[in-house]
Protein backbone atom coordinates (compact mmCIF):
# COMPACT_ATOMS: atom_id res chain seq x y z
CA UNK A 1 0.00 0.00 0.00
CA UNK A 2 1.15 3.82 -0.45
CA UNK A 3 0.31 6.28 1.19
CA UNK A 4 -1.18 9.67 -0.09
CA UNK A 5 0.84 12.80 -0.08
CA UNK A 6 -1.54 15.03 0.35
CA UNK A 7 -3.14 13.21 3.36
CA UNK A 8 -0.45 10.51 5.05
CA UNK A 9 -2.95 7.44 4.09
CA UNK A 10 -2.78 4.56 2.63
CA UNK A 11 -4.13 4.66 -0.59
CA UNK A 12 -4.94 1.26 -2.15
CA UNK A 13 -3.38 0.55 -5.92
CA UNK A 14 -5.05 -0.95 -8.63
CA UNK A 15 -3.20 -3.40 -11.58
CA UNK A 16 -4.70 -3.65 -14.66
CA UNK A 17 -3.15 -6.67 -16.68
CA UNK A 18 -3.63 -6.91 -20.64
CA UNK A 19 -2.56 -10.25 -22.32
CA UNK A 20 -0.54 -9.49 -25.53
CA UNK A 21 -2.85 -11.26 -27.68
CA UNK A 22 -6.25 -11.77 -27.26
CA UNK A 23 -8.08 -14.35 -29.39
CA UNK A 24 -11.17 -12.62 -29.48
CA UNK A 25 -9.16 -9.28 -30.46
CA UNK A 26 -5.94 -10.35 -32.02
CA UNK A 27 -6.28 -10.50 -36.38
CA UNK A 28 -3.97 -11.50 -39.05
CA UNK A 29 -2.19 -8.73 -40.56
CA UNK A 30 -4.05 -7.35 -43.22
CA UNK A 31 -4.12 -8.16 -46.51
CA UNK A 32 -3.79 -5.54 -49.58
CA UNK A 33 -6.77 -5.60 -51.94
CA UNK A 34 -6.18 -7.34 -55.15
CA UNK A 35 -6.95 -4.20 -57.31
CA UNK A 36 -4.22 -2.69 -55.31
CA UNK A 37 -1.95 -5.49 -55.84
CA UNK A 38 -2.64 -5.74 -58.91
CA UNK A 39 -1.86 -1.57 -59.75
CA UNK A 40 1.26 -1.81 -58.13
CA UNK A 41 2.24 -4.73 -60.30
CA UNK A 42 1.90 -2.70 -63.84
CA UNK A 43 5.17 -1.35 -64.74
CA UNK A 44 5.53 2.28 -64.62
CA UNK A 45 4.58 4.21 -67.74
CA UNK A 46 7.99 4.90 -69.53
CA UNK A 47 9.41 8.60 -69.16
CA UNK A 48 10.94 9.96 -72.08
CA UNK A 49 14.39 8.66 -72.03
CA UNK A 50 15.78 10.55 -75.27
CA UNK A 51 16.76 14.21 -75.64
CA UNK A 52 15.03 14.30 -79.45
CA UNK A 53 11.52 12.15 -77.28
CA UNK A 54 11.74 15.48 -74.82
CA UNK A 55 12.06 18.20 -77.33
CA UNK A 56 9.19 16.57 -79.19
CA UNK A 57 7.05 16.52 -76.41
CA UNK A 58 8.05 20.02 -75.80
CA UNK A 59 7.15 21.19 -79.43
CA UNK A 60 3.97 19.03 -79.47
CA UNK A 61 2.77 21.17 -76.11
CA UNK A 62 4.16 24.70 -77.21
CA UNK A 63 1.67 23.84 -80.71
CA UNK A 64 -0.83 23.14 -78.14
CA UNK A 65 -0.56 26.30 -76.11
CA UNK A 66 -0.17 28.47 -79.54
CA UNK A 67 -3.34 27.05 -80.93
CA UNK A 68 -5.46 27.62 -77.85
CA UNK A 69 -3.85 31.36 -77.31
CA UNK A 70 -5.42 31.77 -80.93
CA UNK A 71 -8.94 30.41 -80.10
CA UNK A 72 -8.89 32.59 -77.16
CA UNK A 73 -7.84 35.68 -79.08
CA UNK A 74 -10.12 34.89 -82.29
CA UNK A 75 -13.43 34.33 -78.92
CA UNK A 76 -12.24 38.25 -77.36
CA UNK A 77 -12.50 40.10 -80.77
CA UNK A 78 -15.05 42.57 -80.88
CA UNK A 79 -17.66 41.89 -83.78
CA UNK A 80 -18.07 45.50 -85.26
CA UNK A 81 -21.82 46.38 -84.15
CA UNK A 82 -21.72 49.71 -85.41
CA UNK A 83 -19.52 52.01 -87.64
CA UNK A 84 -19.38 54.66 -84.88
CA UNK A 85 -17.05 52.79 -82.92
CA UNK A 86 -14.17 54.71 -81.99
CA UNK A 87 -10.46 53.27 -82.37
CA UNK A 88 -9.77 54.51 -78.83
CA UNK A 89 -12.15 51.68 -77.59
CA UNK A 90 -10.61 49.12 -79.70
CA UNK A 91 -7.12 50.34 -78.53
CA UNK A 92 -8.59 49.52 -74.72
CA UNK A 93 -9.73 46.09 -75.65
CA UNK A 94 -6.54 45.02 -77.31
CA UNK A 95 -4.78 46.31 -74.26
CA UNK A 96 -7.23 44.92 -72.42
CA UNK A 97 -6.55 41.25 -74.03
CA UNK A 98 -3.00 41.58 -74.23
CA UNK A 99 -3.09 41.71 -70.56
CA UNK A 100 -5.57 38.82 -69.90
CA UNK A 101 -3.05 36.52 -72.37
CA UNK A 102 -0.07 37.79 -70.75
CA UNK A 103 -1.62 36.93 -67.09
CA UNK A 104 -3.05 33.70 -68.91
CA UNK A 105 1.15 33.22 -70.01
CA UNK A 106 2.38 33.44 -66.36
CA UNK A 107 -0.05 30.99 -64.87
CA UNK A 108 0.96 28.25 -67.26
Amino acid sequence: MMESPERGRPVAGIAMEFPASDGALSCSPPTMPTWLRRRLSEPKAAAPSTVEEIEAKLREADLRRQKFYENLSSKARPKPRSPSRSSSHEDDLGQRLEAKLLAAEEKR
